[in-house]
């Protein structure tokens, strides 16, 4: 029990029917019966041929790179997702640790009946949970220079941005040095050519010249 079929349930269930009665004063069986609701059809935005050009890519992709993760499941994930940049509608998605619906409790795939007899009670699950959950969508990724373009944004919204900004190729941030792609730096940078760049280092100074609470605010304008 899982993913779309889980999540959409009470829509796919719809209402059971039923019927039932009673004797009224003089005898007669009064009878009332309710007709069963049809669920509902959910339709995704998977394309067929898409998901089919994904598996075979990440199969071939495994095939070639077996030796760097034979440590099995759980140890190295390869996961793609093709979505309509348009509205967000996702038109293929999976990743490489595929199992049996039928079977979900089975590890073969990954590794011997020997070596999976070997696993604790602890270990096994976190194998399982390994190819259960969906690569894609259930671990975190930062987005990273994706967001670039609503930091700026922010700054012309709010008038807060500067003419240049300076990359010596390094930013000092909560205790870490966030380096540049740049590692030398970009020198004087202006706003537009620090997005040409993905500069690392004038975004972040941008992102403190906005603020915490512009930024904040601006986030959630933007839905995030």
């Amino acid at each position: 029990i899982g993913g779309l079929e889980d999540y959409y349930n009470d829509t796919l269930n719809g209402i059971d029917g039923r019927q039932y009665g009673y004797l009224n004063s003089d005898n007669n069986l009064e009878k009332t019966t309710k007709e069963p609701v049809n669920g509902n059809s959910l339709v995704t935005t998977i394309d067929l041929n898409i998901q089919k050009i994904i598996d075979q890519n990440i199969t071939q992709f495994q095939e070639e790179h077996r030796d760097e993760a034979k440590e099995g499941a759980g140890s190295r994930h390869t996961g793609i997702l093709v979505m309509n940049p348009q509205n967000g509608e996702i038109l293929g998605m999976s990743d490489n640790l595929i199992y049996d619906l039928n079977n979900p409790w089975d590890l073969t795939q990954y590794y011997t009946q020997e070596e999976a007899d070997k696993f604790s009670e602890k270990k096994r699950l976190e194998k399982l949970n390994a190819i259960w959950q969906n690569f894609c969508i259930t671990y975190t990724y930062e987005p990273g220079s994706t967001a670039k373009p609503f930091t700026v944004a922010t700054g012309l919204e709010t008038g807060k941005l500067r003419e240049t900004y300076e990359c010596d190729g390094v930013e000092r941030m909560g205790g870490y040095d966030i380096k540049c792609v740049n590692r030398s730096g970009h020198g004087t940078e202006t706003v537009e050519k620090a997005v040409m760049d993905s500069c690392n280092d004038a975004l972040m100074q941008m992102a403190m010249d906005i603020g915490k609470d512009d930024y904040y605010k601006y986030q959630n304008i933007f839905n995030f």
